[in-house]
């Protein structure tokens, strides 16, 4: 500011010449302008040794949207695991877009990529089968959310299969066992009828000796 300040004072200097009327008032001018003159020699050179000592360089900013999205890990039971992966698959892909799958008969597994605002949409499809769910929420550049759902069937009914099949053994066992118990004193009973009888028989006989002998 101070170099553009001189220069425009060497401008108007340079008027006040041309319009001098007297040798006395262009001396005193042409005076002065040899000052400013020198003060915009000198800081033309500063100004031109500081340009020399600046390194420029290049700054890029780039501006873009960033969005908080989900990754959801879903895991779902269900006794009809083919079925409700064939169904599952038909309407993730009118929803959003099937990445991965695969179905295995007693377990299935798909991945979706949805919009962010349609994550409900494919919960609410199979919101009832539903055991488990893991959400992590990250940040990307694209309003899209991964949807991985895992289909299997459930474990309590093949825990029931086997209870019932333990309990079944066991009542068998006990049958057995209460049946040859049963046959057992079924068997036994003649047996002590039997003795019973002897025995009475025995103590009968035995009072009638003691009396015989008594009476010899």
């Amino acid at each position: 500011s101070r170099l553009n300040a001189s220069r425009a004072l060497e401008s108007r200097l340079l008027q006040l010449l041309n319009r001098a009327a007297t040798v006395d008032d262009v001396l005193k001018i042409e005076e002065q302008l040899a000052r400013v003159r020198a003060d915009i020699e000198r800081m033309d050179a500063q100004l031109k040794g500081l340009m020399g000592r600046v390194e420029y360089a290049s700054i890029t900013i780039e501006l873009s949207v960033r969005y908080r999205v989900y990754r959801i890990d879903l895991s779902c039971e269900t006794p009809n695991v083919q079925e409700e992966f064939n169904k599952l698959i038909v309407k993730a892909g009118a929803i959003g877009r099937v990445v991965e799958s695969w179905s295995g008969g007693s377990n299935a597994y798909l991945v979706v990529e949805v919009k962010t605002e349609d994550v409900q949409e494919i919960e609410g499809e199979i919101e009832a089968k539903i055991s488990d769910r893991k959400t992590t929420i990250v940040e990307s550049s694209v309003d899209k959310s991964m949807i991985t759902i895992r289909i299997a069937k459930p474990k309590t009914i093949e825990v029931g299969i086997d209870f019932i099949s333990t309990v079944q053994s066991g009542i068998n066992a006990m049958i057995i066992v209460i049946s040859l118990i049963v046959s057992g004193a079924l068997a036994i009973i003649p047996i002590l009828l039997v003795g019973g009888v002897g025995y009475l028989g025995y103590r009968r006989w035995r009072g009638k000796l003691q009396k015989y002998k008594a009476a010899k």
